[in-house]
């Protein structure tokens, strides 16, 4: 987002000017006389008031009325002028320079006459980049360069490339489909080890992109890349190759351990949990969750603390900013539900998902914000569905007494948990888990509203 590069104080210059320009026009009262205009249920068709709001245009007369003067307007161009490479090197910065060269064998698109655009969507730790379209074909020609950082926080010291052998974090790289509509598609998601640039310097990588989803044995095309450090190192101070390899051998062990560890645990528990009651072996019970690359993680995983606060104000904003988030079925032929649970860099990459992937990132974003946070899996009227709880300690209660509220992540509507209407919403709940806990509902009655989510 581009006000993630901007200070504080221009940030609330902005903001500033939006609501002087709301209080002296006539916003508020076009607002008003477009909502009383139907009949609406406040909490069940807020989706209809916003399409309402869109068909009239109140947002577009804002932006068109509100105009941002030569001031501020000089000082977010100055704010999102990139960095240089001898920028970034004379901040002792290292850096990947990642180049999508080229695209072969897309054999799907060799007399395709839609008029549809590739897209790459490129993740590194806390870094997202995206290319610019490129007309969908057999050998698409990317040309596009970006910067990855190696080392984001500041340092006063030049960092050795054997430090760099630790940083796990892979390249997440997506390749989509847009349509002239703006709908995209996701066509693959890989995940790239790039270490292997330690020992080398500079290396070309030939990625052969594979389908999601029912597609995922079926092959998409190949991205060529190619991948260099900077600043450029001599021959002596690579990293030899076997320190490098040795690396990830037992990083790959240690993963495949621990994982094979946590399945034989999991096993256990699912039997002693299913031994409590004959009914629990039918609760929706998530422990596992099959990603868009066809790996079984733990859902827990799926999970992780992002703290958005220079861009998200409150947890308020944040469910607001989920619930823009278009929710879509994740479904497969003849409507059948596809249990793909998406990334949340692949999620916020295609720009719409189920009610996992809305839920995954508003528990990720609420704690991030301290809150204690958890995501719910369990049903709604409408079947299957997910959602977070929040708790916060209530000082005006007994001691250790909790608020429980629910937040509906698809529409930004936030419940307490003995507000009569939760039923209207919620039925049961089978489990809650957030990136450290995991917790299945042992509770004779699993119904909502009449569920106890004291955790001690």
């Amino acid at each position: 987002m581009a006000s993630q590069n901007l200070p504080p104080e221009t940030l609330s210059k902005i903001k500033g000017m939006i609501r002087e320009h709301l209080e002296k026009s006539s916003v508020f009262d076009n607002l008003k006389d477009t909502i009383t205009k139907e009949s609406f249920d406040r909490l069940v068709d807020q989706e209809k008031i916003l399409q309402t709001i869109k068909k009239e245009k109140i947002v577009e007369n804002i932006m068109g009325d509100l105009k941002l003067s030569p001031d501020v307007t000089r000082k977010v161009h100055r704010q999102r002028k990139e960095r240089s490479v001898e920028d970034y090197v004379k901040a002792n910065k290292r850096l990947i320079h990642l180049k999508l060269v080229t695209g072969k064998a897309f054999v799907e698109y060799i007399s395709s006459r839609e008029n549809a655009h590739f897209i790459v969507d490129v993740k590194f730790q806390d870094q997202r980049f995206v290319s610019k379209p490129v007309s969908c074909c057999e050998e698409p020609i990317f040309g596009e360069s970006f910067l990855l950082v190696l080392n984001p926080t500041e340092t006063n010291s030049k960092i050795e490339l054997t430090d760099f052998a630790r940083l796990t974090a892979p390249i997440h790289i997506s390749v989509l489909k847009e349509s002239p509509d703006g709908s995209r598609q996701l066509l693959s998601t890989k995940r790239l080890e790039w270490r292997i640039l330690l020992s080398n310097g500079s290396v070309t990588l030939n990625v052969e992109l594979s389908g999601v989803g029912n597609k995922s044995k079926l092959s998409v095309g190949v991205l060529e890349l190619q991948l260099d450090l900077l600043p450029k190192v001599t021959r002596l101070e690579l990293v030899p190759d076997n320190v490098v390899s040795d690396r990830l051998s037992r990083e790959q062990k240690y993963e495949n351990d621990g994982i094979h560890t946590f399945y034989e645990y999991s096993e256990d528990w699912w039997k002693d949990y299913k031994q409590i009651r004959p009914s629990h072996e039918s609760r929706l019970i998530k422990i596992f969750c099959e990603n868009e690359e066809g790996l079984f993680r733990p859902v827990s995983s799926m999970v992780r603390p992002l703290q958005a606060n220079r861009v998200i104000e409150s947890p308020f904003h944040a469910a607001r900013f989920v619930s823009l988030i278009p929710y879509h079925k994740n479904e497969g032929p003849g409507g059948t539900r596809n249990e793909i649970w998406y990334s949340l860099h692949t999620f916020l990459a295609k720009r719409y998902g189920d009610s996992q992937e809305h839920a995954i990132l508003l528990c990720s974003l609420l704690l991030g914000f301290g809150q204690e946070a958890y995501v719910c899996v369990g049903t709604s009227g409408e079947g299957a569905h997910t959602w977070v709880m929040t708790k916060v300690r209530d000082n005006s209660a007994e001691s250790g007494h909790f608020k429980v509220t629910f937040w509906e992540s698809v529409t930004g509507q936030r419940l307490e948990s003995d507000d009569p209407r939760v039923h209207r919403y919620y039925r049961k709940i089978g489990c809650i888990f957030n990136h450290e806990e995991f917790y299945g509902n042992i509770q004779a009655d699993d119904t909502v509203i009449n569920t106890n989510f004291d955790l001690t």
